[in-house]
């Protein structure tokens, strides 16, 4: 006869403890198992560290590549100045027309040049006057736009290159001749210059006084403006401190 779950008459297996071998075999696992979580968490860290690094590295280049950039473009695109202007008629023939030399002094053309005038009296600045009236900020470049296509170009060098402008022939001028040729009141005459280079739209702000002296506003000379009266010399305009700038 048998009882279920064990042959009758039969002894469990005696317990044997580990020998030396297997505990030292397992302490070596358990060691092994220990040095693979470090060269894990080792390895995670550097993983971290690389990405950093190269997060910053990439951020520093592009930094210095478009800092690169920006002084090449400076140093290599157009800068137009307004450099001079005179008068470009006799005011006592009842109109005022003027001439502005632009130069430019960088190294591409500027293209698609477009400019802007505008004139007003202000207070009577002597010749011996060493200030300045104070006037409003000068804000034709404002809304003044280069089209592609809709000006002219201005080549970089030494290039003669003027714009000719002049006031309408009405009351208004006949009250502005007046006041000058009676060394009543000053003229000024500021502006803007749009144009295009590497794409991207420049202006050049500016502002003049009519330099007044006495005697005629134009005389007859051997160098000088062709007029419809010869060639003649007339009164220069003076740049001013304020109503300048450039971008």
């Amino acid at each position: 006869m048998s009882t279920s779950g064990m042959d009758q008459g039969s002894d469990p297996p005696p317990f044997v403890p580990p020998t030396c071998q297997q505990t030292a075999a397992s302490t070596e696992i358990r060691a092994e198992m220990k040095r693979r979580d470090w060269i894990d968490y080792v390895g995670l860290w550097v993983s971290i560290a690389t990405l950093v690094f190269l997060g910053i590295y990439t951020m520093l280049t592009g930094f210095i590549t478009y800092d690169s950039w920006t002084q090449i473009t400076t140093a290599s695109r157009a800068w137009l100045s307004p450099s001079f202007m005179v008068l470009g008629r006799p005011l006592e023939g009842g109109t005022v027309r003027f001439q502005l030399q632009v130069e430019n002094f960088g190294r591409q053309p500027a293209t698609d040049v477009t400019y802007r005038f505008r004139h007003f009296l202000t207070t009577y600045i002597a010749q011996d006057h060493r200030g300045e009236p104070k006037l409003p900020p000068n804000a034709t470049c404002s809304g003044l736009q280069a089209r592609k296509g809709g000006g002219f170009v201005v080549y970089p060098g030494k290039t003669n290159f003027w714009i000719t402008s002049g006031f309408r022939h009405d009351a208004e001028t006949k009250h502005i001749i007046s006041a000058i040729l009676d060394h009543r009141r000053s003229l000024i005459i500021e502006g803007c210059i749009a144009y295009r280079t590497f794409g991207a739209r420049h202006t050049s702000a500016f502002r003049f006084f009519l330099r007044d002296i006495p005697g005629p506003s134009c005389w007859r000379a051997s160098q000088g403006l062709v007029t419809p009266q010869g060639v003649m010399a007339c009164w220069n305009f003076n740049g001013m401190r304020s109503g300048n700038g450039a971008n």
